[in-house]
């Protein structure tokens, strides 16, 4: 016979209450689930628009819809854990592409150690970055909805028209042909020839 049945009772049930809080655990956790459709999509439009990326690429979820703060959101990067979500109603959307092209100038931005949590990540830096990536239509739409992006689109092109200028200037300053000299011995004796070749030294 038990000497301390009401020890034991306490036991069971803080035995049982660790058992509810680890399913409910699990069951957060399988809220989100990996695909391998979604992930071969993200990876086209990787190779089409961020190649830097292709070496780590983030993990890309399929998420149930409480994971987002509301229904209009088609994606989420999550930082420092490089994941892309997508909800489980955004998966069948005509513009997925475009919405996994959005996080993932999130997860290049990051690369780059670029720490834009301005604008709900949407800065200056994310705006240079779609830019780069030929993607300057995704940030012309996040400026016309989100206070302050217009501004920091703005900056962002103005940047990126500061380093085209540079480089133009950097490129005036090469002549793209290069002289080479060899030393030649044949029937006409021994001399130094000069041959033209194409590249690109100072000038």
């Amino acid at each position: 016979m038990d000497k301390h049945p009401r020890t034991n009772t306490i036991k069971l049930h803080r035995y049982l209450a660790s058992l509810t809080l680890l399913s409910a655990s699990l069951t957060a956790a399988a809220r989100c689930w990996q695909d391998d459709g979604l992930t071969q999509i993200m990876w086209g439009v990787a190779r089409q628009h961020f190649s830097t990326l292709l070496a780590s690429m983030p993990r890309v979820e399929i998420c149930s819809p409480e994971h987002f703060p509301n229904s209009q959101i088609g994606g989420q990067y999550v930082f420092g854990n490089r994941i892309i979500q997508v909800p489980t109603y955004g998966v069948n959307r005509d513009d997925l592409t475009n919405v996994l092209a959005h996080e993932l100038g999130h997860a290049e931005a990051e690369r780059r150690g670029i720490d834009d949590r301005s604008l709900q990540g949407h800065g200056v830096g994310w705006m240079r970055v779609m830019i780069e990536a030929g993607l300057g239509h995704e940030a012309q739409r996040v400026a016309g909805y989100l206070p302050g992006a217009a501004h920091a689109l703005q900056l962002a092109q103005r940047q990126g028209n500061n380093s085209k200028q540079f480089a133009d200037a950097g490129k005036a300053a090469f002549k793209c042909i290069a002289q080479v000299q060899l030393f030649v011995s044949d029937s006409k004796g021994q001399r130094i020839e000069t041959y033209e070749i194409p590249g690109c030294i100072p000038r």
